[in-house]
């Protein structure tokens, strides 16, 4: 499946970071979430070492991946955890 990952703020607040998942064919709606930055990712891995550093240097919380697609990917379900800053 054609996905491309991004880091976004879930919250009005902007206190947790997650990633999430995006067909091509839908790229139109990444204006639908309140994007972190503009930078797109072509793993799910890149995009979640991506938002957890965005976290971590800003103090705030980094909610696990949960695709919209694809449930091999999920952090909560793989119990894969990717700590890189």
């Amino acid at each position: 499946m054609e996905v491309f990952y991004f880091a976004i703020f879930p919250d009005e607040q902007k206190e947790t970071v997650t990633v999430i998942d995006l067909h091509y064919s839908a790229s139109h709606e990444r204006g639908d979430w309140n994007n972190v930055d503009s930078d797109k990712f072509f793993t799910a891995q890149e995009a979640i070492c991506h938002a957890k550093n965005v976290a971590h240097c800003n103090g705030l919380e980094y909610i696990p991946f949960d695709s919209r697609y694809d449930s091999r990917t999920n952090e909560i379900a793989t119990g894969e955890v990717i700590n890189e800053y």
